[in-house]
């Protein structure tokens, strides 16, 4: 026979492991972005794996235009900056190579470079002279106020600690929600902690 005492563990650590499971699933799909350069900023596979500088030819083929206009938009826009080998060759880090990228892709939807140097997003990525870090998209919470509420104060102490921890991806919040959603009543703990976590795991994008 298990004890009650063991049971009430073994149900406390699977309803954390849930709870974790679902915190690190809502921190992976944050990364939305909501501004109007978010198809400018993601990274592509082929870059990532690139050697960490190329050459000015290395570079002209990757995108495909030629060393001269990239030599060209250097010395009349001050842009791209690349390193200097020992040797005065043109090296070009990953994060050039990715603006570059970004550029291409502008002038083949029909703006100019000079357009581009012209646009304030733009001059702030040519001045740091890399893409700004996405920002994540600040979560919607679910409808809790669907949820019965618990009847002790406890209980609601609960559920709203545990409602911000998963909104907030507040890990130390949910183990102490966890911990405290143990010393309520069965009732109570399923309107303060199990049903939130249910509510939560449908509300995450699949």
């Amino acid at each position: 026979m298990i004890s009650k005492a063991s049971a009430r563990s073994v149900s406390a650590a699977r309803d954390e492991s849930a709870t974790f499971s679902i915190l690190v699933r809502r921190r992976g799909l944050a990364s939305a972005l909501p501004d109007r350069y978010a198809d400018v900023m993601a990274t592509p596979a082929n870059i990532a794996a690139a050697p960490a500088f190329l050459s000015i030819t290395q570079v002209a083929e990757h995108l495909g235009i030629s060393a001269h206009v990239l030599r060209i938009w250097e010395r009349r826009y001050h842009w791209p900056r690349p390193k200097r080998g020992p040797n005065g060759y043109r090296r070009y880090p990953r994060s050039i190579v990715l603006i570059l990228e970004r550029v291409h892709d502008e002038l083949r939807h029909g703006k100019t470079i000079g357009d581009l140097m012209r646009d304030p997003w733009w001059q702030q990525v040519f001045a740091a002279n890399r893409l700004p870090d996405p920002t994540p998209r600040a979560p919607v919470a679910p409808p809790w106020s669907s949820l019965p509420l618990p009847a002790s104060s406890l209980g609601r102490d609960v559920r709203t600690s545990l409602q911000q921890a998963l909104v907030t991806a507040d890990a130390r919040m949910a183990r102490w929600a966890q911990a405290m959603g143990e010393r309520l009543r069965p009732e109570e703990r399923e309107c303060a902690v199990k049903a939130v976590l249910r509510m939560w795991h449908q509300h995450l994008p699949s």
